[in-house]
């Protein structure tokens, strides 16, 4: 089962200005889609520790996942890139180089 979340480009710079909660891992946006998350998938009945988040962002996809329990899947064709020494600190499970990578 696939759960797809649609991050609008402009939100990102709408919510930028929320600082506070980037000192804990997640931006404001970050915060909201946990809760869209966490609440999608017990409609859905699918316990977190069978779900995957796959995002190219360290700072929110992948805290996110990591908080709620979630398999995660760092992609780094988009935001983050291979140097980030983030990506040592929160540890996703797997780091592809880009999507196709998923399906091979």
């Amino acid at each position: 089962m696939f759960l797809y979340f649609l991050r609008h480009a402009s939100a990102g710079q709408q919510l930028s200005s929320a600082k506070k909660d980037e000192k804990r891992g997640l931006d404001k946006d970050g915060i909201e889609q946990c809760g869209y998350i966490g609440r999608a998938l017990a409609a859905l009945g699918v316990p977190a520790a069978e779900a995957v988040m796959v995002g190219d962002r360290i700072d929110t996809d992948i805290v996110m996942g990591r908080r709620l329990g979630l398999g995660t899947v760092l992609v780094l064709s988009g935001v983050t890139r291979a140097d980030d020494p983030r990506i040592a600190a929160v540890a996703p499970d797997h780091v592809v180089r880009s999507i196709e990578d998923l399906v091979e």
